[in-house]
């Protein structure tokens, strides 16, 4: 699935990611790692970001 990042909040060492994916709202916390790959803790998610805020779950 393909989705559009439309907003993202910091909670701790932890980022919620609201992806648009759809036009369905898929909100997912992962831990930020240096590289664009995160991981979701809630591991039914793990994506790709790229410089275009486009989410590859």
């Amino acid at each position: 699935m393909i989705g559009k990042i439309k907003n993202s909040e910091f909670l701790g060492e932890t980022l919620r990611y609201f992806i648009d994916v759809n036009g369905q709202e898929i909100v997912s916390d992962v831990q930020h790692y240096k590289t664009d790959n995160v991981m979701s803790r809630n591991t039914e998610v793990s994506m790709f970001i790229n410089e275009n805020h486009t989410a590859f779950l």
